[in-house]
């Protein structure tokens, strides 16, 4: 349930909030938690550049620094290809 909740957040507010809950009601999250929480801001933040695209040039900038060596490494594809889709939607807006 928490993962799908997670999934379907559009915002990374609701990211955070969500974040939030799990560490609330589990504790310290565990490293997979911790990556998908990552993904979903990744993907939130293209929404936030199509809802405020006054913030375009700033995501970008943040999604280039992302340094996607510090997951492990059968994380970094997935962390990659998010990272290339948010972009790509940034652009074509």
């Amino acid at each position: 349930l928490w993962y799908r909740r997670l999934a379907a957040a559009v915002y990374p507010e609701q990211v955070q909030e969500l974040a939030d809950q799990l560490q609330s009601h589990y504790g310290m999250l565990p490293q997979p938690a911790v990556n998908l929480v990552d993904r979903c801001c990744i993907k939130a933040l293209a929404e936030v550049g199509l809802a405020q695209p006054r913030y375009v040039p700033l995501i970008v900038a943040a999604l280039d620094a992302l340094d996607a060596g510090q997951y492990p490494e059968s994380m970094r594809p997935l962390i990659e290809r998010d990272v290339a889709e948010a972009k790509r939607r940034l652009a074509a807006d």
